[in-house]
């Protein structure tokens, strides 16, 4: 039973019970002007989970697009190393990190196996390429690549993308994907808990409540009567989907 599910039928619930002329519970949170903000309240609830889930999925997305960037980017790199003639050293520095990151060599794009790079390399997903999906190593490496650059004072390509700003610049927006994919994900988290809380959990949920209404019902028209046949077809589970 989805949290939508069990939304329609607490508002079912609630309709039985507005229709009953003797529905006049005692205990205050029973009352039907009580149950029947809960609906409301709930639909509001999911909505802030489908609009948290959304955020992430965006954030998730944006940052997939700006790694794939740094991956196609990063061989350039290495090329623009040896034409200025880097030390051998150092190519083979930055050479080092390519691999870490894309499980490549520079020079021909084919698959190497290294202990660095197999802790690393994950299946690959559609649209990523065989893109590891550890991104807060990846960023880091991306980093040490930079610092890499940085130590070749006879690093000054005219191609602005190549330029050691502009990589200072992708890598600062690499760490701010990241902190946007764990920011987006902590307030679906929270979204979750909350509506959880709500539903199923936290003192007077939807659930307890629903069930503690047909107790009443069933106190007051009698097992076998026609209003609590009602309510008794309608199911509640307590789910955390």
């Amino acid at each position: 039973m989805s949290n939508v599910k069990t939304v329609a039928a607490f508002e079912e619930l609630v309709s039985r019970c507005s229709g009953y002329g003797g529905y006049n519970p005692g205990s205050p949170n029973l009352q039907l002007n009580v149950i029947n903000a809960i609906p409301a309240q709930a639909r509001e609830a999911l909505q802030s989970v489908k609009v948290a889930k959304t955020d992430y999925e965006k954030a998730t997305n944006d940052r997939e697009i700006a790694f794939n960037a740094m991956k196609r980017l990063c061989p350039q790199v290495v090329s623009a190393l040896k034409a200025v003639r880097a030390t051998k050293q150092t190519v083979a520095d930055a050479r080092a990190m390519v691999r870490s990151m894309t499980g490549f060599k520079a020079a021909d794009r084919k698959p190497v196996e290294t202990p660095a790079s197999a802790a690393l390399i994950e299946p690959a997903k559609k649209g990523m390429s065989g893109l590891p999906k550890n991104f807060e190593a990846l960023a880091e490496y991306f980093a040490k690549l930079v610092q890499t650059v940085s130590t070749v004072e006879q690093y000054t390509p005219n191609e602005e993308y190549l330029s050691l700003a502009s990589l200072q610049a992708m890598l600062d927006h690499l760490r701010e994907m990241n902190r946007n994919v764990i920011e987006t994900k902590a307030r679906l988290g929270k979204a979750r808990g909350q509506r959880n809380d709500l539903f199923y959990t936290a003192d007077g949920n939807l659930c307890d409540i629903a069930r503690t209404v047909k107790d009443y019902v069933k106190s007051v028209y009698g097992p076998s009567s026609d209003q609590y046949k009602q309510l008794v077809k309608i199911s509640f589970n307590k789910i955390k989907k």
